[in-house]
């Protein structure tokens, strides 16, 4: 008389247990292969290095999506407030500029960083892509994707309007130098900006005042001209303009790495590959019913 599947004895602890004994050496020698192969790939693995710099919005009376109003410059009408208001708007701007992705293409394009992150596929010794197919090669759009989600990262404090840039690369100098350049490039941004559009209303704010009569109106007039002159000025001379700089970023030493230590790396690797190959030595015995 044949047994049925419901007749088959279930797999007892003694007998998984000589079973594990009986096949140690394959247990061994299974997680010696999944160590070696996965000890290969921390090896291979880059540091990375994050270097941060911390700085603050310099208030700022220029708006550019609204510029002064008369009365903010004759004091009428709750001018102070104003003063308040658009100088808010102007630091919320700027930060927002700070973290945009025109900033960043901009940045990635003036410093040529394609190649550097891209690095694998850029040869260097003849200054071209390895690919020669063109389709294939690495896009700004790629850059711009890569630098935003693994290389710069900005948050602002909303209780103290404190900004941090954190640049996270494998070249702790490079780390550093980006983050200042980051900012040094924005505030310039900001600055030529700000000069022009006051250039462009003074001559605006001079032909009006040429075609107006009334004393009063030259008057407002030649308040608004003297406002967008000291922006100019104010650009012109300070050093940071739009920022003001708190701490600069410097290279972290060569032992900050980020990155998890590999003494860890290599302990759970080893539990990974002793749990994995006992779980699929043992689990292949139990189900082709090898377990006597």
């Amino acid at each position: 008389m044949t047994n049925s599947p419901t007749d088959v004895e279930p797999v007892k602890l003694v007998d998984a247990i000589h079973a594990i004994r009986r096949r140690i050496r394959y247990v061994i020698g299974l997680s010696i292969v999944i160590v070696v192969a996965l000890s290969r790939l921390i090896l291979a693995e880059d540091p990375v290095y994050r270097a941060y710099i911390t700085l603050a919005s310099v208030p700022r009376l220029v708006n550019p999506a609204q510029p002064l109003s008369a009365e903010v410059l004759l004091g009428n009408r709750g001018g102070a407030g104003s003063d308040v208001f658009q100088a808010q708007i102007s630091e919320d701007h700027a930060f927002e500029l700070l973290r945009s992705d025109e900033m960043s293409r901009r940045f990635i394009e003036t410093e040529n960083l394609l190649p550097v992150l891209f690095a694998s596929e850029w040869d260097e010794a003849n200054q071209a892509w390895r690919d020669p197919d063109v389709g294939q090669h690495p896009t700004l759009e790629d850059g711009l994707e890569l630098f935003e989600s693994e290389v710069r990262f900005i948050s602002k404090n909303r209780s103290t309007g404190v900004i941090r840039i954190n640049i996270e690369w494998s070249d702790p100098e490079l780390a550093a130098l980006w983050a200042n350049r980051l900012v040094d490039m924005a505030d310039e941004v900001i600055r030529k900006r700000d000069i022009d559009e006051s250039r462009r209303s003074i001559e605006y704010l001079e032909a009006r005042a040429a075609a107006v009569a009334l004393d009063s109106e030259k008057t407002l007039i030649y308040q608004l001209i003297e406002s967008h002159a000291k922006t100019i000025m104010l650009a012109s001379i300070r050093d940071n303009y739009a920022f003001n700089i708190l701490d600069p970023a410097v290279p972290p030493r060569p032992d900050d790495a980020i990155n998890m230590p590999r003494s860890f790396k290599f302990s759970m690797a080893i539990v990974f590959a002793i749990g994995f190959s006992f779980f699929l030595v043992v689990g292949s015995s139990i189900t082709f019913g090898r377990i006597r």
